[in-house]
């Protein structure tokens, strides 16, 4: 946003130079404070003067708005220099080419955990703090994030937004989406480094990758077998329990 409100306070300036003579003591920090104080109020007032016209979304800044606008003309003016990736803000950009560089500027003070967002790092410490602000008003399970409280309430609900236009299933969650549609393309975009081997997802390749090294994390408490997946676990503790499926 730091260039939208720069290009505003530019055009206020150019405008006060056209003024009398006697406005040219304008004191800049003055009216910079004001403009924020207003801003601010209208978190209390509930004030949105910035309209779309495209939707029904409004807006306490011109820039936010303006940013917002971008998401109806497609325009995506802030262009990666090593790869091909554009973006809405300067912001989103600035936060992509961390991927490129390995910065991760947002550390844990409890672990050894690092980020690349500030709002990635606030989600990671409820971990440490048990904290689980969303509650949900049909059971009694909480949740860290307002997006996984969402993805709850369909299970209550039935609702599943994400659909295949290839055939008939729908999911919760978009990357469930992304994943059963490779079954349709045939995309494969997880290689083993030590085989031809390729896979749909990440969780995938990592088992298979276990093969290769004879890892079995997932051990029964019982007897000395051990297994590569959770559910093989699962299926083979109910010989200990007599637990039927």
């Amino acid at each position: 946003m730091e260039d939208i409100e720069a290009d505003d306070e530019s055009h206020m300036r150019s405008s006060v130079t056209s003024l009398p003579e006697s406005y040219s003591t304008v004191n800049w920090n003055e009216i910079h404070d004001d403009g924020v104080s207003k801003v601010h109020q209208r978190t209390h007032t509930g004030e949105r003067p910035y309209s779309c016209g495209q939707c029904e979304k409004s807006f306490t800044r011109k820039g936010h708005l303006t940013v917002h606008q971008r998401t109806h003309t497609g325009e995506r003016p802030y262009s990666c220099g090593q790869c091909e990736k554009s973006f809405i803000t300067k912001r989103d950009l600035t936060v992509h080419q961390r991927t490129h560089t390995g910065e991760r500027p947002y550390s844990c003070g409890q672990c050894e955990k690092s980020f690349t967002r500030k709002s990635h790092l606030t989600v990671h410490q409820c971990i440490h703090t048990g904290e689980r602000p969303y509650s949900c008003g049909q059971c009694e399970k909480s949740f860290i994030t307002k997006s996984d409280l969402t993805v709850h309430q369909w299970t209550h609900t039935g609702e599943r937004p994400y659909s295949c236009g290839q055939c008939e299933k729908s999911f919760i969650r978009k990357s469930h989406l992304t994943v059963h549609q490779r079954i349709h393309t045939g995309e494969r975009p997880y290689s083993c480094g030590r085989c031809e081997k390729s896979f749909i997802t990440k969780r995938d390749l990592t088992v298979h990758q276990w093969t290769h090294t004879g890892e079995r994390p997932y051990s029964c408490g019982q007897c000395e077998k051990s297994f590569t997946r959770k559910r093989c676990l699962t299926v083979h503790q109910r010989i200990h329990t007599g637990e039927t499926p």
